[in-house]
């Protein structure tokens, strides 16, 4: 399983989820799709398809992590990828799974609520 760090340098007070600047505020941790992203996250851009899909994520605004497993299906198989940031300090890991397929489980009314791994 291959493994990258942020380049950015090891912060050792949650005062890397409190930017500076004129305009700063404090990091939305919850999104969990590009639509709630956008509409929490005024100045968000976004270029390109959102190929990774989120299969869940957990975090704390109050102590300042969030974790979450994302996947991309391809034909033969899923990307998944998982991220842990701690006070800003970023690890994550890709790695392959041959034939395992995303699965979008829906409500009643055929909204997606989760997805899970086939």
């Amino acid at each position: 399983m291959a493994k990258s760090k942020s380049t950015s340098k090891a912060v050792e007070s949650k005062q890397a989820f409190q930017p500076t600047g004129p305009q700063s505020t404090s990091r939305t941790l919850d999104n969990s799709t590009t639509d709630v992203a956008k509409a929490q996250v005024s100045d968000l851009k976004i270029w390109g398809e959102d190929v990774w899909k989120l299969i869940s994520k957990a975090s704390s605004k109050r102590e300042g992590w969030f974790k979450s497993t994302k996947a991309m299906e391809v034909p033969t198989g899923c990307f998944i990828q998982v991220t842990t940031n701690e006070d800003g300090q970023i690890a994550e890991a890709v790695a392959f799974a041959p034939g395992l397929k995303i699965v979008a489980i829906k409500d009643e009314d055929g909204n997606i609520v989760g997805r899970k791994f086939k």
